[in-house]
């Protein structure tokens, strides 16, 4: 196993969710459990730890370290099956986010890209919506999300958050307080609906209307 090396911080609070995903990707229908933890750290961090099994057997691990004001600290992804284990990094040097390619379908790599740009923009302040803040309906904020890329390290995308109102959703036959978000990118777009303890009880990702997903996930 690839050793992503991020920060280790004595751990002051965990919550976890287990979502169950339908998903349809060029045609094809699949399913995966994913499990997400929030961790707050002793410096007032967020980590976010979010691991996905497909039906295929293949792991997805992704997690990011915010600072306590939303800012980028570190960030890493790892594609684990027998054939082609893939995994990146990024971290803060000398101002900069250098994002690594570490190995890509079985091979070592090595390749990186580098961004120069504010650490509040390239984190999340929205991350301590609804634990910790309570944003306002209507409410704004622009985030970066990290997606893994096949020439080297990490493209970042902008994203658009926006705080929607709240809802009552019946999951599971038992009725839900959420929080609704949208996320638009150019990469994709996504809605997700929030717990108190800013964990996705459910998530759409769809590319023109919101009505027709290509993938969702429930909690369990």
């Amino acid at each position: 196993m690839i050793n992503l090396c991020y920060l280790l911080l004595i751990q002051t609070g965990s919550s976890t969710i287990v979502l169950n995903c339908d998903a349809r990707f060029m045609g094809v229908d699949t399913q995966a459990v994913i499990k997400i933890s929030r961790t707050v750290l002793s410096d007032d961090g967020v980590q976010i730890l979010e691991i996905e099994k497909w039906t295929d057997g293949t792991l997805w691990d992704h997690r990011q370290t915010f600072e306590k004001d939303g800012a980028f600290r570190n960030w890493g992804a790892e594609w684990k099956n027998a054939k082609e284990p893939s995994a990146w990094t990024a971290k803060v040097k000398d101002g900069k986010v250098i994002t690594k390619t570490l190995k890509y379908r079985g091979r070592n790599a090595g390749q990186t890209l580098a961004y120069k740009r504010p650490l509040l923009e390239l984190g999340d302040p929205s991350i301590h919506w609804f634990a910790t803040i309570s944003p306002k309906v209507g409410e704004e904020t622009k985030a970066s999300v990290f997606i893994p890329s096949v020439r080297a390290g990490a493209d970042v995308y902008d994203v658009k958050v926006k705080y929607l109102g709240d809802e009552t959703l019946t999951l599971n036959r038992k009725e839900i307080k959420v929080h609704k978000i949208q996320r638009l990118s150019r990469s994709r777009n996504e809605t997700w609906y929030m717990n108190d303890e800013a964990l996705p009880v459910k998530r759409l990702y769809w590319s023109k209307k919101e009505s027709e997903p290509y993938r969702t996930d429930v909690v369990k």
